[in-house]
């Protein structure tokens, strides 16, 4: 009598994972094509992130943006920016209110910079990332200064 190996439930949960990626792709490509775009489902804002460790965008039922900020770890290697998105006309007002969280920003100790873009839908997001010119990873920072530091 011999028994034949039944497969497991990792191979089950594999199925099951690939269909759900298959149809969201589906879903996801046809929602792209209807241009059907809703506040639920809209893209993130396209902020540059390099070592990106924190994002707050501007929504009614977001916390204010003290509040972030004072939740938020303090690193001095990490840089604040804070993109304004704005749509035909409405530049200077866009413009205005990032203005105003760069200021609160400053006055809660961080400095800010402020980076203004076109794009098809209005939105103010900050993030905290490691790409200020300062950052440098340690080992990265030692060979840069022409140090033998080995990787073991």
């Amino acid at each position: 009598m011999s028994l034949r190996p039944v497969p497991g439930w990792q191979f089950v949960l594999a199925d099951l994972s690939l269909i759900l990626f298959l149809t969201t792709a589906a879903a996801l490509s046809q929602e792209g094509d209807t241009g059907s775009g809703s506040a639920a489902g809209a893209s993130p804002p396209s902020i540059p992130d390099a070592g990106m460790t924190a994002l707050y965008v501007v929504q009614p039922e977001a916390p204010s943006f003290a509040e972030w900020l004072n939740s938020t770890a303090r690193d001095p290697r990490e840089r604040l920016t804070i993109s304004a998105h704005y749509t035909a006309g409405e530049r200077a007002a866009q413009a205005r209110d990032a203005l105003e969280l760069v200021a609160l920003a400053e006055r809660s100790g961080f400095a800010a910079r402020l980076v203004l873009t076109p794009s098809m839908e209005s939105r103010i997001a900050a993030s905290f990332a490691f790409d200020g010119t300062d950052f440098r990873p340690a080992i990265a920072g030692g060979i840069l200064a022409g140090n033998d530091m080995v990787a073991r």
